[in-house]
């Protein structure tokens, strides 16, 4: 186990990069930038990463791995049988790992900075949904890699508007609306309130 005095300094020097990040750009940061944000000097730096890449690479991959986490528990049988299963042990907890790395992922949803967590984290996704359902090729008779990327990108989309905007509803209420879209499907919901507006017309 890692000394604390060594989990501090990492920690230190992860949050000094994303901030960065935020402030100028990841293409303008130097190592400078990093020890001096962190409150270290450049040798501290280089005891723990080789560069500014290689750092990035380990707080991508370590937030994926809190993600596999939350996949493990899920239980594909109780999602079907239990209503609340997949709303409760992944995607509130998914919201809840945004929320305690609500840094790193202002960096990803509002930054515009290119990096390659976000494919990382749909490969991981893909890799744990087809291992759990015995690699089955298609939905309903909807090919697969075009359910998945229907899906994935649309709860993306949720999380980014959510970070976008200050992370202002809790993350029962983000799960909730994630459950709501993704069970009822977004076209179902949108002529289901078209039609109570219609209602509504014909009452006045």
């Amino acid at each position: 186990m890692e000394d604390r005095r060594i989990r501090k300094t990492k920690k230190a020097i992860r949050e000094a990069l994303l901030t960065l990040m935020l402030e100028k750009g990841f293409d303008a940061i130097t190592i400078n930038d990093i020890a001096e944000e962190a409150d270290i000097n450049r040798g501290t730096f280089y005891l723990h990463y080789a560069d500014k890449f290689e750092l990035l690479g380990v707080i991508e991959d370590d937030i994926i791995a809190q993600f596999q986490a939350l996949q493990n528990n899920i239980d594909i049988s109780k999602m079907y049988q239990e209503e609340n299963h997949f709303t409760d042990v992944f995607i509130k907890e998914a919201i809840g790992v945004i929320k305690e790395n609500e840094l790193f992922f202002k960096v990803m949803f509002i930054s515009g900075e290119k990096t390659t967590f976000e494919s990382k984290f749909k490969a991981e996704i893909k890799k744990n949904m087809k291992s759990k359902i015995n690699h089955i090729d298609t939905i309903s008779d909807i090919p697969f890699d075009y359910y998945f990327s229907y899906v994935v990108n649309a709860l993306l989309g949720i999380l980014r508007e959510w970070v976008k905007g200050g992370m202002v509803e809790t993350k029962e209420q983000i799960a909730a609306y994630a459950y709501a879209i993704s069970s009822n499907g977004p076209l179902t919901l949108m002529m289901k309130e078209m039609k109570v507006q219609n209602e509504k017309a014909k009452e006045l």
